[in-house]
């Protein structure tokens, strides 16, 4: 082989490894997405375990490492938001936030974490939180008791009431929400709403539900009750008695 045929020869060599660094440089983001995305895949996959494992601390830690090297990988958002908020880490609300839009949100654990923040009386933080959450599960009551005391934390008593009033008489048969509604009722007016109070829980027993029996035991014992109201208590009481104590209740009312 002559000098000049080694010359193109390296030349040649030259314009290749050129060419190929030239490719690394102009592509490296991409590349370097590419490995970060695969490294992350791996770290979120020890994250879930560990969650799984119930290591709150170490499937947070793991998860955050995965999400600096993916910042779009949502299920790492996701196990990282979970494992913080069972650790009642604050920096779990920031990570909640990133996920609310997601479809396949924990509809529990996020009830979890507004009433977290409610009860801390967090009500802006809280409030993103809860629309998510009356758009995902509005039915459920434990959502409802959630949308009330909002509104009791930002001092929205008349609003409260409003909607108490209107789930109230939605044939809803949790028993907590009519007593945060007659709780309201009394504390907002004590003669009007007593008087409220009375027919609200006459209406019940007259429907004869599931809660006629807690109403029948309110009206049983309540001053404000007439006589003829009591004595219909009382005998509702004495047919559907649960305890004995619902029976010497009824037969002491009635003598």
């Amino acid at each position: 082989m002559n000098l000049k045929k080694l010359r193109l020869i390296l030349v040649g060599l030259g314009l290749l490894l050129m060419l190929a660094l030239g490719t690394v440089y102009l592509f490296r983001h991409p590349i370097k997405s590419y490995i970060n995305s695969i490294r992350s895949e791996r770290l979120q996959s020890q994250a879930v375990t560990a969650f799984e494992q119930e290591h709150w601390a170490e499937a947070a830690r793991i998860g955050q490492a995965a999400y600096y090297l993916d910042k779009d990988n949502k299920e790492v958002q996701m196990i990282v938001a979970r494992a913080l908020l069972k650790l009642r880490a604050w920096s779990a609300l920031s990570w909640w936030n990133m996920i609310l839009d997601e479809p396949d949100i924990p509809v529990d654990e996020l009830r979890e974490m507004t009433a977290a923040l409610l009860e801390g009386r967090f009500v802006e933080e809280a409030l993103p939180l809860l629309s998510r959450l009356m758009q995902l599960d509005p039915d459920n009551p434990e959502t409802k008791r959630l949308w009330l005391r909002s509104l009791e934390v930002q001092h929205r008593y008349r609003k409260a009431l409003s909607v108490a009033g209107s789930i109230a008489q939605s044939d809803v048969d949790d028993w907590s929400i009519h007593q945060a509604y007659m709780t309201m009722q009394r504390n907002l007016s004590p003669d009007e709403g007593m008087d409220e109070v009375i027919q609200h829980l006459k209406r019940l027993l007259d429907e004869q539900g599931p809660l006629a029996i807690n109403a029948a035991r309110q009206l049983l014992f309540s001053p404000r009750a007439d006589v003829e109201i009591r004595e219909q208590a009382a005998r509702y009481i004495e047919e559907k008695a649960e305890s004995a104590i619902d029976t010497i209740g009824s037969v002491r009312c009635q003598k």
